[in-house]
C-alpha cells in the first residue's frame, strides 16, 4: 500500500509513535443516520400551533380595522372606554359610548324595553341578554338617579362589559 509523502498526519488516533503511517491508518466510516421524520413532524406541529395562537391573539386583541369585525361599534367603544379615567365625567362618557354602540347595532335609539327586540335582531348577543339588561339598569341608575356608586368599580364593569360585547360582536364568545 502506497502512502503519500505528506508532512502531516491525518489520523487523530495513533496507536504508537508516528514512524509508520500504513500501520496507523484507520478506515473511515460514515456517521450513522438519525431518523428525523418524527422530529420534523413535531416541529411542524409546534410551528402550526404557534402561528395559530399568534393569529388568535392578534384577532382578539387587535385594535385596527383590517381584520373582519374589528371595526365594530363595541370594539370602538371598548377602545375609547379603556382610555378613560374613572370619575363622573369619564363614567358618563363611557356610558355614552356604550349607548352609541347599542344604537348602532340596533339601528335606532335602544332603550331597556328594546332588549328583546335587540337580541332578536342580533342573535350573537343572545347569551349576554342578562348583562345587557344589567347595563341598562346601571346606566339609568348612574345617569338619571345619581345613586353615588363607586366610580372605579363602575368603570371596571363598563370595561369588562364592553370587552364582552366586543367578543359577542366578533363572534368569539
Amino acid at each position: 500500500m502506497n502512502v503519500p509523502a505528506w508532512r502531516f498526519w491525518f489520523s487523530p488516533l495513533v496507536v504508537s509513535n508516528a514512524s509508520k503511517a500504513g500501520i496507523n491508518m484507520q478506515p473511515q466510516f460514515a456517521a450513522p443516520l438519525v431518523d428525523t421524520r418524527q422530529l420534523q413532524a413535531w416541529l411542524w406541529a409546534c410551528i402550526a400551533l404557534t402561528v395559530l395562537g399568534a393569529l388568535a391573539l392578534l384577532y382578539i386583541n387587535a385594535e385596527k380595522r383590517w381584520l373582519p369585525f374589528m371595526g365594530g361599534a363595541f370594539a370602538q367603544a371598548h377602545r375609547k372606554i379603556k382610555r378613560l379615567k374613572p370619575g363622573p365625567e369619564g363614567n358618563k362618557e363611557a356610558f355614552y359610548h356604550m349607548h352609541a354602540a347599542f344604537n348602532t347595532w340596533y339601528g335606532a335609539n335602544c332603550f331597556a324595553q328594546d332588549i328583546e327586540q335587540f337580541v332578536q335582531q342580533n342573535p350573537r348577543f343572545g347569551r349576554s341578554r342578562e348583562q345587557i339588561a344589567r347595563f341598562f339598569a346601571c346606566s339609568n341608575d348612574y345617569l338619571f338617579l345619581d345613586q353615588g356608586q363607586d366610580r372605579d368599580q363602575t368603570m371596571q364593569e363598563l370595561k369588562q362589559l364592553s370587552k364582552q360585547f366586543r367578543h359577542c360582536e366578533r363572534g368569539v364568545a
